[in-house]
């Protein structure tokens, strides 16, 4: 099969179809459309502000004044100027990123909006939430996927996917805010190893599951040094760990790793006695029942 990608276009990534290139065509239609009514109400919160500094009744502003269409004229041009930047900054972005994964065998071509809003746990819980960065690859393993969540917080995600559908867990780095947490009656779940206890808050919606997935081997390997400053979440089908900020490439690999480490030491039972939703299930029906993964107080 011949390569129809455009040259200079890199190995996983995908080029924009014909409807994507109109739907975008729109998109910049209706922004120049919205954007029109703006300056003008823009221009005219000026004048005002320009008749305030002059003396001049605010209830007779000059439109035509000099000084309001020059300093309208540079508040535009700052702010196409920053918008034309944070665009040249997301395409070098792109490029970078799409360059990565060519050279290592990940692909680019990946549906992100399945990877919102397919947890309840802080933080991808609260509010809505957006991928980039979305990368993801096949190991014998598993499926390893990564990206960016930009929610009320930034985070870099690296999940790999189980045939099961467990309650939720989580285990963050146990430091100041956490410990605050704790002290203030947040629900908790401890286990037999005091040093562990002392290095994660573990929650949970059932503590039978979070007991179950801790063994000793777990624990193990999540107090290895490539663990420090990482969060871990286990919900429904996903083993995922993350971290502060922007995906970071120089860290895919070793997050991988632990991930796909993680997802083989949960126990065989465990998978068992969580199995997967059916097929065929809508989208509402699928929230409702994993609705039930959390109480409010776990969480």
């Amino acid at each position: 099969m011949s390569d129809t990608r455009g040259p200079g276009s890199l190995p996983g990534a995908r080029p924009r179809s014909t409807g994507e290139k109109v739907l975008l065509g729109v998109v910049a239609v209706l922004l120049a459309a919205l954007l029109v009514p703006c300056v003008l109400m823009a221009h005219a919160g000026i004048s005002v502000g320009v008749a305030v500094v002059r003396g001049v009744p605010v209830d007779e502003p000059e439109l035509a004044d000099p000084w309001a269409i020059a300093t309208t004229a540079v508040l535009c041009a700052s702010l196409v100027l920053a918008g034309v930047l944070s665009a040249r900054r997301d395409r070098r972005r792109r490029r970078q990123v799409e360059r990565w994964a060519a050279e290592r065998g990940w692909c680019t071509d990946v549906a992100r909006t399945v990877l919102v809003g397919r947890w309840e746990a802080p933080p991808f819980g609260r509010g809505g939430g957006v991928a980039t960065d979305a990368l993801e690859r096949d190991d014998e393993r598993g499926r390893i996927r990564s990206f960016t969540y930009s929610g009320l917080r930034r985070r870099h995600v690296v999940m790999v996917e189980r045939a099961m559908r467990g309650p939720g867990l989580v285990l963050t780095p146990e430091r100041g805010a956490q410990r605050l947490a704790r002290r203030l009656g947040g629900q908790d779940v401890t286990v037999e190893w005091e040093d562990f206890n002392a290095r994660w808050r573990i929650q949970a919606g059932q503590a039978r599951f979070a007991h179950a997935v801790l063994h000793p081997q777990v624990m193990e390997r999540l107090s290895r040094p490539d663990t420090d400053g990482l969060s871990v979440l286990v919900e429904g089908a996903d083993v995922a760990v993350h971290v502060p900020g922007r995906t970071d490439l120089g860290r895919i690999e070793s997050l991988a790793q632990v991930a796909l480490d993680l997802a083989e030491l949960l126990p065989a039972f465990v998978v068992d006695d969580h199995p997967p939703l059916p097929d065929g299930l809508t989208r509402r029906e699928v929230q409702l029942l994993n609705s039930g993964r959390w109480s409010e107080e776990a969480l």
